[in-house]
C-alpha cells in the first residue's frame, strides 16, 4: 500500500496603491525651477531623504517623504501573478504518520 500527504500551495504578487500627493517645485528649495521630468528623478532618487511636504509636518512621526507616502491610505490593490502548485510528501510505513505538512522552508 502507498500512502502520501498532498496540500494546496499557492504564491502571488500584490499591488497596492496608496493615496496620492502633491507636490509642486516651489515646496522645496532645491527642487525650485526644476521641469517635470527633473522633479521625477530628483525624487525617485532622493525620496528617502526628502522632507514630509509641508502640510503633512506637524504630523511628528513622518521624518521624510518616504514616510509620508508609505503611510497614506490604499486606494487600490491587485493580485497578480497567481500561481498554485500541488506539495507531496511520502508517508513512511509506521504508525506515527499524522504530523502536519510543513511548507515552510528553511533558509540555508
Amino acid at each position: 500500500m502507498a500512502k502520501i500527504k498532498v496540500c494546496m500551495c499557492e504564491s502571488y504578487t500584490t499591488i497596492t496603491a496608496k493615496e496620492w500627493v502633491e507636490i509642486d517645485t516651489d515646496m522645496y528649495e532645491e527642487t525650485k525651477g526644476m521641469s517635470t521630468e527633473e522633479l521625477r528623478d530628483y525624487i525617485q532618487e532622493n525620496c528617502t531623504e526628502i522632507k514630509p511636504t509641508p502640510s503633512s509636518r506637524n504630523m511628528g512621526w513622518l521624518s521624510t517623504l518616504s514616510d509620508e507616502l508609505d503611510g497614506m491610505d490604499i486606494i487600490n490593490d491587485k493580485i497578480k501573478n497567481e500561481d498554485h502548485w500541488l506539495e507531496f510528501e511520502d508517508v513512511s510505513e509506521c504508525e506515527d504518520c499524522d504530523e502536519d505538512f510543513d511548507v515552510s522552508e528553511e533558509e540555508e
